[in-house]
């Protein structure tokens, strides 16, 4: 969906996989301060992009059309809720797990994005009492409900072009739909995060051992006790 929308002229399209970028982590605060409550400047959260597609932004979709009043809203659909969950198992809760928590430790912006992944379920449970498939159906439901009928497209990516196009209002381009496969992306990424997180674990334990060795082997604390002394 996000390279659809960029296609069509409405990129850069932020994606739950655009915080990978997020080097001092900023980005992934301010949606962590959102989920606590804290007023976020949504204009200055999102500027620079011209769309927004998945988590965390989606979590925020109510306070985002307060703040864009003239934005569309579509409301991507799966074949079945199963679907969607299995997908969400294979990606958002990627991150909570605690191998993955562990290993992301050392590398503060990964880190950071394997608590956003967890509190992700968390706005699940508050939201919808219960964290499964059946929260795609209350979501769906509630986005439904509470947005204009004008402004929401309900959608699933195998239309193709003609519906989106028609509601965007914008020529149906001359390239084929693009079939990405974003699942396989984000764990591709989250792969990546956990493997630096590991990497970062081996040299900060090998430059603790490598201090401990040099201690030893030139006797600092012998060092250290002589100062002491002339110290006295």
């Amino acid at each position: 969906m996000k390279d659809a929308l960029e296609i069509l002229g409405f990129g850069p399209c932020h994606h739950m996989a655009s915080l990978f970028a997020d080097s001092n982590g900023r980005h992934i605060d301010t949606f962590l301060q959102a989920r606590t409550g804290k007023r976020v400047h949504w204009r200055r959260q999102m500027a620079g992009f011209g769309s927004t597609v998945d988590h965390p932004t989606t979590d925020f979709a109510l306070e985002l059309i307060d703040t864009f009043p003239d934005a569309l809203v579509i409301l991507t659909v799966r074949d079945s809720a199963d679907v969607w969950w299995k997908s969400v198992q294979d990606t958002i809760y990627w991150g909570p797990r605690w191998q993955t928590r562990m290993a992301c430790w050392s590398l503060p912006p990964t880190w950071k994005m394997a608590r956003l992944s967890r509190d992700i379920g968390n706005w699940y449970r508050r939201n919808y009492g219960s964290l499964g498939p059946e929260c795609y159906t209350k979501h769906n439901a509630r986005m439904v409900e509470l947005i204009p009928r004008e402004k929401l497209l309900v959608y699933n990516v195998k239309e193709g072009w003609e519906p989106l196009c028609a509601f965007l209002g914008v020529p149906v381009p001359t390239v084929p739909f693009p079939r990405k496969n974003d699942t396989a992306e984000m764990k591709r990424l989250l792969r990546v995060g956990t493997m630096l997180g590991v990497i970062f674990w081996i040299a900060e334990l090998g430059l603790v051992g490598w201090v401990i060795h040099q201690v030893i082997k030139r006797r600092l604390w012998d060092l250290f006790n002589l100062r002491t002394a002339l110290s006295l």
